[in-house]
């Protein structure tokens, strides 16, 4: 286990919310069609946005897509071709897009909560050792 300051995750986490942007802005998102950008997201650009996600949501996220796609009844030949207007794709990528997020901001709350309390942890095991604790003996 690899402990990490409060204050550099947090920094790490801003630089990466920063990244995020600034691909979005040089994507053109907002201007051209959801169903287009994602159209265009390189293997390269897809492990870019996923490598700081944790197995566990990288699971979930996989399960939820083939969950979504089985209620939607589609061929499970993973080349078959499906057609459907952009619209409900567009709804579709998004509700998946939104779903990922949340899968990735609860566990990045989770990590955040470990590291506090191995903070405080340590702080009060810290104390013990230097005799900083209250004594209380009948």
């Amino acid at each position: 286990e690899v402990e990490v300051p409060l204050e550099d995750y947090v920094r790490e986490l801003e630089e990466e919310v920063e990244e995020l942007r600034r691909g979005m802005e040089g994507s053109g998102v907002g201007k051209v069609e959801l169903t287009e950008f994602v159209s265009r997201i390189g293997r390269k650009e897809m492990e870019q946005m996923t490598k700081d996600a944790g197995p566990e949501v990288m699971d979930a996220m996989k399960r939820l897509v083939f969950a979504v796609m089985h209620s939607q009844q589609f061929p499970r030949d993973p080349k078959a071709v499906v057609e459907t207007d952009a619209k409900e794709l567009g709804q579709l990528l998004m509700w998946l897009m939104v779903s990922g997020y949340f899968l990735r901001e609860g566990e990045v709350t989770m990590t955040l909560n470990k590291v506090i309390k191995a903070g405080a942890d340590g702080a009060a095991e810290e104390e013990g050792k230097q005799g900083g604790g209250v004594n209380i003996s009948a």
